[in-house]
């Protein structure tokens, strides 16, 4: 069902289509209000402000084209500035502005972001938080795959010649309280 809605121009009405569910009454656009884990498929934002492009598999179609990413800017869990009304002498250390808060390195490409989107608005993404993929949740600095490998071979040698002499223990034991 269509409705005349008023352009703002004089006496010019445009003819918008009613929204249907899931849409934006005010703009007629998909709403998006859920929480999302996105695939980083851009990172290299040209103004440095940690935003990255994503792919989302519950939302979009074809994840290598870019048509399907969406943009999504830092939400970090703290941060701000001075308001520059405050600034005095630039000259002046004491009177310039100052940021402060916590800033993490942007994701790499294909890792897992944690993501949303202000009043379900896909022109408002936000990505606050990285989720690890299967196998690839090791500590920081990381360990290298060739030492985690070893080192859970090992581990796994040890744990199993510790359960062999517990069971020849155990068999002594028997055999010796005959």
């Amino acid at each position: 069902m269509a409705i005349l809605k008023n352009s703002g121009l004089a006496g010019l009405n445009v003819e918008v289509s009613e929204p249907s569910e899931g849409q934006n009454p005010g703009t007629g656009k998909h709403l998006f209000p859920f929480l999302y884990f996105g695939e980083v498929r851009k990172n290299n934002d040209e103004d440095r402000m940690g935003r990255v492009w994503v792919y989302i598999k519950e939302i979009d179609g074809d994840r290598d084209s870019s048509q399907h990413w969406h943009r999504l800017t830092y939400c970090s869990p703290f941060g701000g500035a001075t308001p520059t009304s405050e600034v005095g002498d630039v000259n002046s250390f004491s009177n310039s502005q100052v940021s402060y808060g916590a800033w993490f390195p942007v994701p790499d490409i294909g890792n897992i972001v944690l993501c949303g989107f202000v009043n379900g608005d896909p022109n408002k993404g936000v990505w606050f938080g990285n989720a690890f993929k299967q196998m690839m949740n090791h500590m920081v600095p990381g360990i290298p795959a060739s030492a985690t490998v070893m080192v859970i071979f090992l581990l796994a040698s040890i744990t199993k010649i510790h359960q062999l002499l517990l069971m020849l223990k155990g068999q002594l034991d028997q055999f010796m309280n005959r």
